[in-house]
């Protein structure tokens, strides 16, 4: 049975994407580093990527789609962990799952289902 990976096992890629959007939003940085801590200190478990999964997620965001760009780095990173763990990777990201097709392990999260 393939796992769902959770965007939060990658704290320190799901903290830049939250830096990244406290920038956007005009946030304050400490905003979202004292809930990544509170999260940490109630248990929550944090899994960066392995060496492997980064040589996989550079193939995977350095494939060019016909006519529709290259894979945004960070998901090409969650997709190359859910790869290489047996996992599936859920995006949103339609054009993500148009780029990467050939390498397999993801699925629209709209149509993901539990087994």
């Amino acid at each position: 049975m393939r796992r769902a990976i959770n965007v939060h096992d990658c704290a320190g890629i799901a903290l830049y994407e939250a830096l990244s959007v406290a920038i956007h939003y005009e946030i304050p940085f400490e905003l979202p580093i004292k809930l990544f801590d509170d999260m940490k200190r109630t248990g929550f478990m944090f899994v960066e990527p392995s060496p492997v999964e980064l040589k996989q997620a550079e193939r995977i965001a350095t494939t060019k789609a016909k006519g529709s760009g290259f894979p945004q780095l960070e998901d090409s990173i969650y997709h190359a962990m859910a790869i290489v763990r047996g996992g599936t990777f859920l995006t949103a990201d339609r054009k993500h799952l148009e780029r990467t097709r050939g390498f397999g392990g993801a699925c629209l999260l709209s149509q993901w289902a539990p087994a």
